[in-house]
């Protein structure tokens, strides 16, 4: 395993996951993502993009589902403040959301149940329960990803959906980039996946992968405009950087912080 950015995270030599070195508690973990956390998530943003921003995003989500898996009972896992599941449900999808803590309130008609992905049996529902399951950025913040992959697989019915997105790692821009990626961030993000070892996580556990895209965007405009970013101010100038003064990219990338970085988006499908 090569080890960098001491202590926090460590890169996987075989399938490129980056981890976190100490991992929190579950006691910590579910006491960071409490009603606090909740009430004022905006996943980055400052509030006014954030609400513009996501409803966008999630109207593309849905059409993705609908595309996929048709529509059905549907669990969102991770819900945060409960807008994918509002929208859903103005979709006609029978939602219904889960969540580490519960927000102080929700949208109109969205119901949210407390659970936790890093136990067996974490979920408050029973085996099989749902047609499509989603969780969308959230697997990274997971004290376990096999526990939590299987917890999701448990309350699927079988040949139902799961959809999933996380961010990427391991691709050039990331690699070469002079600064490092945002995404890699205890204790919020513990685990960051390459496209292979998201992969080989599915496989591993199962799942029948029918859509796997490693630069996730929610239409092609903004794809276009991400990857040109990306790839220009991770390779090319990281890159270059890199070639003529190694011992500056080495600085910057343990000292600084970028904000390029990919999302990639996996659907499959439970046998």
């Amino acid at each position: 395993m090569e080890v960098f950015w001491k202590p926090e995270v460590f890169r996987c030599g075989d399938c490129g996951t980056v981890q976190a070195t100490e991992l929190p508690s579950l006691e910590q973990s579910t006491d960071y993502y409490g009603r606090e956390y909740l009430d004022r998530y905006t996943a980055g943003m400052n509030p006014h993009r954030y609400s513009v921003e996501m409803p966008l995003r999630y109207a593309a989500k849905i059409a993705l589902l609908r595309k996929k898996a048709g529509i059905g009972s549907l669990l969102d896992v991770g819900c945060a403040e409960g807008f994918f599941l509002q929208q859903a449900i103005n979709e006609d999808f029978e939602a219904i959301g889960c969540d580490y803590g519960l927000k102080s309130e929700y949208p109109q008609g969205v119901d949210v149940k407390e659970g936790s992905l890093d136990l067996f049996n974490g979920l408050p529902f029973e085996d099989e329960k749902f047609d499509i399951v989603t969780c969308w950025a959230v697997i990274e913040h997971v004290r376990q990803p096999q526990v939590a992959l299987q917890e999701l697989i448990r309350v699927l019915r079988k040949g139902g959906y799961l959809f999933l997105d996380t961010p990427l790692c391991g691709d050039m821009s990331e690699k070469l980039v002079a600064a490092r990626s945002h995404w890699l961030h205890p204790p919020e993000h513990l685990h960051v996946f390459t496209g292979k070892s998201l992969r080989l996580l599915f496989e591993n556990s199962g799942l029948e992968i029918v859509y796997h895209s490693l630069f996730h965007e929610r239409n092609r405009i903004r794809w276009l405009a991400r990857r040109l970013r990306n790839i220009s101010i991770g390779i090319i100038w990281g890159g270059g950087l890199r070639l003529i003064n190694s011992a500056k990219w080495k600085a910057r990338r343990h000292s600084k912080v970028t904000q390029i970085g990919d999302i990639q988006m996996i659907v499959a499908r439970k046998p």
